[in-house]
Parts: C-alpha cells; structure tokens; sequence
C-alpha cells in the first residue's frame, strides 16, 4: 500500500502517519475486520505519532480525534478535534467529527452546534451526510423526535447516498422524496 511505502521510506512523515491513521478508523469502524481492535489501535497510535511529528497539522490531530473514539478515549479524542479546529478554524471535517464525538461523550447540544457548523461551513462536502445522521441522532437525544426526522431523511437524500441507497426506477428516475424517508417511519409518533 502507497501510505505504508512512503511510512517506511520516510518514517518521520507525519502525512504518511495521518494517512494510515485514517486508513485504519473505517476498517475497524465500518466492520472491515472481524476484529476491530488492532485496526483501531493502530490508528490511534499512528494519529498520535503525527502529531508528535507536526503538531502544527490539524489533520493530524483530527487523525488522532477520530480514532480515540472507538478505544472510548473520548475525552482525548475531543481535545484532539478541539486542537484541530484551533489550528485551522475552517477545517469543517474537524468541526463536524468534533459534534460526533460530542454526540458519542454525551453532549448532545454541542454536538449539534459543532454538525451545523460543519454544514455551513462546507454544504458541497460529499460525506455531508455524516452530519446529517450526527444531526439525526443528537436531536433524538435530546427528545426532539421531529428534527431528528428531518435531519435523518436528509441523509439518504443525499446524492452520494442516493447513489448507493436509493433504488431506481425503471425509467431511470429515483423514488419520490417522500418515499426516502420509509425507513425512518418508526421513528415517527
């Protein structure tokens, strides 16, 4: 793989730590591994290697954020993501991560202030959906069923999702928007 190449021609390349930091979050996230541990430590370790590398790199220290969340580092994953959008305050991955983790510590107020943030900064980023579902499951916290709803048919409406989620039609056109949110008609009351 290019990262690990680049890791062991350059070792003190803090890109080639992010990278594979970020390389490694999804597999054990996303369940690409019967056994996510290793993909996780791995990925916080490489996360916290970058920044002792380049602690000027907000990418870096969101590397090292992302990954502390499956460890339950959560505490040092969000001062992570807080030192990220420190260094580059319109870095909207950091600021949308930042909510998720606040979501995941408990927070679902800030989580929802950090996802609009995100939104506003970057509303053409292609994974905006992460926000949306971030923004879906922080209302639900907090009880208001009916935001939660909306920001969670936003997510399939997405057209990087649609792509991947939603059916087509015979005659090459997507479902009517109503229909997208069928899956979260449990949801309602």
């Amino acid at each position: 793989m290019l990262p690990e190449s680049a890791l062991a021609l350059d070792p003190e390349s803090a890109e080639s730590n992010l990278v594979l930091s970020l390389i490694n979050h999804p597999i054990a996230i996303l369940g690409f591994a019967s056994d996510s541990g290793p993909a996780m430590e791995a990925a916080y370790a490489l996360g916290r290697r970058a920044i002792q590398l380049d602690d000027r790199n907000e990418y870096a220290h969101w590397a090292l954020g992302i990954g502390c969340w499956g460890l339950h580092r959560l505490d040092e994953g969000i001062a992570a993501l807080e030192r990220a959008v420190e260094l580059n305050p319109n870095c909207s991955l950091a600021y949308g991560s930042l909510g998720t983790a606040r979501e995941i510590a408990g927070r679902p107020e800030e989580s929802i202030a950090n996802q609009e943030i995100a939104i506003r900064m970057n509303p053409r980023n292609p994974s905006i959906f992460f926000c949306f579902s971030g923004l879906a499951l922080a209302h639900h916290t907090t009880g208001d069923f009916d935001a939660a709803i909306l920001w969670a048919e936003r997510w399939p409406a997405h057209p990087v999702r649609r792509r991947e989620q939603n059916p087509v039609s015979s005659d090459g056109r997507h479902r009517k928007p109503n229909d997208r949110g069928a899956p979260f008609t449990n949801l309602r009351r």
